[in-house]
């Protein structure tokens, strides 16, 4: 039978020294706490406070002095934890920022008069997860000092227990992971009306064309057809996951026939500008899983792709008219058509 390893913590306690400088000098102790955080581990403690040098002040009479750390606060709490608690690694790594720490004492007549603030915040990496704030006060005529090492030791342990309840319950739905997982799909649906997404087993029809014609142009025809992108994310494991889904689509109502131009040498040229746009969307997913996402740039690299996605697609179109004269170069029309369609056969997407 294995049996737990009982969970160590050290109990803080102080030696205070009193020196020529109006100063109280503190330097940690240990002691022993039965106490191990399960689901993290203290990465390291920052101290965030303006004045870092001085954690207080006791006032008796016309004197006032401050109370100090031996050696700077955050530097104490670091190596005291990584000395002392019992903690493993593999957890997740959480730092520990000193927000406030204030032991205001004051003395009236025979009586010391106490009162404590002390602030903890818990991150992950720069991301602020949840802040604890404790307050006490207390009246003794002993020595004041040992409020100040009860109330510190207190608040430590305190909050740590609080972190470790509350990591248990929240770790998953905190985006701790710096990385951004996409997720991508080709759309088979669209919610914009008049639309048809592509479907290479679903060729475009001349009454698919409901717009009006343009009188100005020399086309027989014109096929509007772009990629729509979707996206939506959840916390998984402590990671984003960001589902985005590209559609092709040809809009009904912003593409047009001529009359004299229903004929099938027209209609397979529109075919092959919507399976240019198909082919535009594969190639940015293609772009999209190549790339890697951080929380701080997905938005802005999704839409970079999809806007040179756009361009490039925009720039083969004209390639495409330019080079068959709108499709009135038959051999060269055939060869573009050839190519799109082999292109389409290939591809993973559809």
């Amino acid at each position: 039978m294995i049996k737990a390893l009982q969970p160590i913590f050290f109990i803080i306690t102080f030696l205070l020294v009193a020196n020529a400088y109006g100063q109280k000098t503190v330097q940690l102790k240990q002691e022993v706490i039965i106490f191990r955080p399960l689901y993290f581990h203290v990465d390291e403690v920052i101290d965030e406070r303006k004045n870092t040098e001085r954690i207080g002040s006791i006032n008796a009479g016309d004197k006032t002095e401050a109370i100090v750390m031996d050696k700077m606060l955050s530097s104490s709490l670091r190596d005291f934890i990584k000395r002392n608690v019992h903690q493993s690694n593999q957890n997740q790594p959480i730092d520990i920022h000193i927000v406030k720490v204030n032991f205001n004492i004051t003395k009236k007549g025979n009586v010391w008069i106490e009162d404590a603030e002390i602030v903890f915040a818990f991150y992950a990496g720069e991301r602020k997860l949840i802040e604890y704030s404790g307050k006490s006060q207390k009246q003794t005529e002993e020595d004041p000092m040992v409020f100040v090492q009860e109330f510190m030791v207190k608040a430590l342990e305190n909050d740590l227990k609080r972190f470790d309840t509350w990591w248990q319950q929240n770790k998953e739905k905190v985006p701790v992971s710096s990385e951004v997982k996409v997720i991508l799909t080709i759309g088979k649906t669209i919610n914009k009306p008049n639309s048809i997404v592509y479907n290479k087993e679903r060729l475009l029809t001349i009454s698919d064309f409901e717009g009006t014609p343009e009188p100005n142009q020399v086309e027989m025809a014109a096929t509007l057809s772009g990629v729509g992108m979707e996206s939506s994310g959840e916390t998984r494991n402590g990671q984003i996951v960001l589902n985005v889904v590209l559609t092709p689509y040809f809009s009904k109502s912003g593409s047009w026939y001529k009359k004299g131009g229903s004929n099938p040498k027209v209609l397979e040229h529109e075919r092959t500008h919507f399976s240019i746009t198909a082919l535009s969307a594969c190639e940015t997913a293609r772009q999209i899983r190549a790339t890697t996402f951080s929380q701080t740039d997905y938005e802005t690299k999704l839409k970079e792709i999809l806007k040179k996605g756009s361009e490039a697609a925009n720039m083969e179109q004209a390639k495409f008219d330019e080079e068959s004269n709108h499709g009135t170069i038959l051999d060269i029309e055939e060869q573009w058509e050839k190519k799109i369609r082999d292109e389409i056969n290939r591809s993973e997407c559809y």
